[in-house]
């Protein structure tokens, strides 16, 4: 029953928090997302699950955005990394706070 609580209260940070947080695949694709996701780039998770992360980095960003994220994909601990993305067309960033 703890293993369970401690995965609840897990899940509901990940779900609540302001920072964009994703799971994503090996192969760099969206598995799950967070609200923060709509909230900044009017995505909703419907429309971001099973899209290749990637695709929504600036194309100006992208080669340096692959170089720093695919060595970490699979080492725990590494630090936070902070990428441009783009909006969803017609989306309205939220202003940083």
């Amino acid at each position: 029953m703890p293993v369970e609580l401690g995965r609840r209260q897990s899940d509901r940070s990940f779900h609540e928090s302001p920072d964009l947080l994703a799971v994503v695949t090996s192969e760099g694709v969206l598995k799950v997302v967070n609200a923060a996701w709509e909230k900044a780039l009017g995505y909703r998770a419907e429309e971001l699950i099973g899209r290749p992360f990637f695709k929504l980095v600036d194309d100006n960003d992208r080669v340096t955005a692959i170089k720093l994220v695919n060595p970490r994909l699979a080492i725990p601990g590494s630090p936070v990394i902070e990428l441009p993305l783009m909006l969803r067309p017609g989306g309205r960033p939220v202003a940083d706070h």
